[in-house]
């Protein structure tokens, strides 16, 4: 599935690859899931794209993936203080 080679790519440390495949599973209409949203953050986090992560975590709060948990803001507090923010 895409969530099982998106979470392969951040586990193996292939955080750019991880994006990549979140942007192709994007591009053929696939919604992210809750769990999908916070490999996606560690993701960011990953890259340092703190951006990202608050346009991901913006998205998910808004209704795609559901209310945030602890867990979800954790990483993107660790988004932004990589990204310098």
């Amino acid at each position: 599935t895409w969530s099982t080679c998106i979470h392969a790519c951040e586990r193996a440390e292939q955080p750019k690859l991880a994006m990549k495949v979140y942007g192709e599973m994007k591009q053929v209409g696939f919604a992210p899931d809750r769990p999908l949203y916070g490999i996606l953050l560690r993701a960011c986090g990953k890259l340092g794209n703190w951006r990202r992560a608050v346009e991901l975590f913006d998205t998910m709060k808004d209704g795609d993936g559901g209310p945030p948990d602890a867990n979800e803001y954790t990483y993107l507090i660790s988004a932004c203080a990589r990204g310098g923010e």
